[in-house]
């Protein structure tokens, strides 16, 4: 295991990694108070986090007439992530840093084949491409989250079967989850200390969903798939979702499905374009 993965091998580093990125700038006795940690585990854990480059120490906070502090903050750029939104007519590549804060992005047209292995080739490209685009090192990317409506459409095996090959691809740790699901934590970890740390997103992209995060960790409910409502029956004789059922609030209530709705009411032009197009 290498020093940068063993640095958050357990929960509690990644939990002490969490508390200095929502503080900005804190000391290990702050950290202890937080995490309600001893501060020999503390100092330990940091030390990891010191040692793989996550985290660095930036100076003293004012005393308080005994030893002065020394204060931690995240090393934004020591680490990247990059996501993959997939779409029906595009794929949207974006790079984030530690911090959250997005580096910069890249879309292209979305792959025609839907099979695992060739549309894997096509993301790899994409993620290589925007990567050099940013002069960001592969080396430096933690991994690569997949989330949209084309990963892809409620077939569960192509779905794993596409992870694990862009997975060998790129020789990068993959995940895969609901557009909603990635939003809320795209939401919740560029934040600061004072945001809440139980919340939900209303998702209305090519999905329609809740991503709900509950005391700074994703909720996913007893099932897996709490906030999944998109394919909730909201009208029985409405159109055929692409779930298979009728009247899903996906195929009745998505910003796509509101615009064709008004086009075939006249409401809009044939001819308009849309955002949810």
């Amino acid at each position: 295991m290498t020093m940068e993965l063993s640095a958050l091998a357990h929960p509690s580093h990644g939990r002490i990694l969490d508390i200095i990125r929502a503080a900005g700038q804190i000391s290990r006795v702050e950290i202890a108070q937080e995490s309600g940690m001893t501060g020999a585990s503390v100092t330990n854990i940091v030390r990891l986090l010191l040692q793989a480059g996550l985290v660095r120490e930036i100076g003293y906070a004012e005393s308080t007439g005994g030893k002065r502090r020394t204060l931690l903050s995240i090393a934004p750029e020591s680490r990247y992530a990059v996501g993959v939104h997939l779409q029906h007519e595009s794929v949207t590549y974006t790079v984030s840093d530690l911090a959250g804060r997005l580096v910069g992005r890249r879309a292209s047209p979305a792959a025609e084949s839907q099979e695992p292995e060739s549309m894997a080739r096509r993301l790899a490209v994409g993620v290589e491409a925007v990567l050099d685009d940013l002069d960001v090192q592969k080396s430096s990317v933690y991994g690569v989250g997949i989330a949209g409506s084309r990963t892809l459409d409620h077939d569960a095996r192509t779905r794993v079967d596409l992870v694990q090959a862009l997975s060998r691809g790129l020789a990068l740790p993959v995940v895969d989850d609901r557009e909603a699901v990635a939003a809320a934590i795209g939401e919740f970890w560029p934040g600061t200390a004072d945001q809440p740390s139980s919340f939900a997103v209303l998702s209305l992209g090519e999905e329609f969903g809740v991503g709900l995060v509950n005391s700074g960790s994703v909720w996913r409910g007893a099932s897996g798939n709490a906030g999944d409502i998109g394919h909730v029956t909201a009208d029985p004789g409405g159109p055929v979702c692409v779930c298979g059922r009728k009247g899903c609030l996906q195929a009745v209530a998505s910003p796509a499905a509101v615009v064709a709705q008004a086009r075939r009411q006249g409401v809009l032009a044939d001819s308009t374009s849309s955002a949810a197009d």
